[in-house]
């Protein structure tokens, strides 16, 4: 199954691929993360993947594959049929471990830098602080309070911090699905004050903190 939803079609041969920038884009949903705040000491300031998420996936990877390779006698026995779910488990553990999304705020360049991807292997997008009007937070129930059979079953609670430009374009920086708006709205200001642009915090107290 997860074979398949990593693949993707070549139109042309009808084959199935690996699709590397579909495994990018689905490892935070395989594998939730939060991306942390660091100051950097010439005065940056960044926001991305924590070194102890890549050190636990990697680990588990490791601790995956290590007796896998030990334990099989010959290439066949490796591949083999049982082997397939500890596999495949042990390899996204490993790739999610080298994926990189990182937000860098430089006020020295007075521009934002995106870089998504692998750690060997991403793509940068820049931005000039001229170009970006605000940081703004928003939290929605997605689902609603869906009805089943036998009570109301609530929604799933997202928090949205983004980076609003003057031309009414939004990006966002992170979408988190748990009970953290408080550490986004800390992260939100930290982030607005050293762009020195406003912080539009559109949620409540009671859109966090208690379930």
């Amino acid at each position: 199954m997860y074979f398949n939803i990593l693949m993707k079609i070549n139109p042309r041969t009808g084959e199935k691929i690996l699709s590397f920038h579909f495994l990018c884009s689905t490892i935070p949903s395989l594998f939730p993360l939060h991306l942390t705040l660091k100051k950097y000491r010439d005065g940056r300031v960044g926001y991305g993947v924590p070194l102890f998420y890549r050190l636990i996936l990697l680990s588990i990877g490791l601790i995956i594959l290590v007796p896998l390779i030990l334990f099989s006698p010959d290439v066949n026995a490796f591949f083999s049929p049982k082997n397939i779910i500890p596999l495949l488990v042990a390899f996204l553990s490993l790739f999610a471990a080298l994926y990189h999304e990182q937000w860098v705020f430089d006020k020295n360049k007075e521009r934002v830098f995106y870089k998504t991807g692998l750690v060997f292997l991403h793509k940068t997008k820049s931005f000039s602080f001229r170009d970006v009007k605000a940081v703004e937070l928003i939290h929605y129930l997605k689902g609603g309070n869906v009805k089943s059979f036998f009570h109301k079953l609530p929604g799933q609670h997202v928090w949205l911090l983004s980076l609003c430009f003057h031309d009414e374009k939004k990006i966002n920086i992170e979408t988190r699905g748990s009970f953290t708006g408080k550490t986004l709205v800390k992260t939100g200001t930290i982030i607005a004050e050293y762009c020195e642009i406003p912080f539009i915090n559109r949620t409540t107290p009671g859109d966090y903190g208690s379930k």
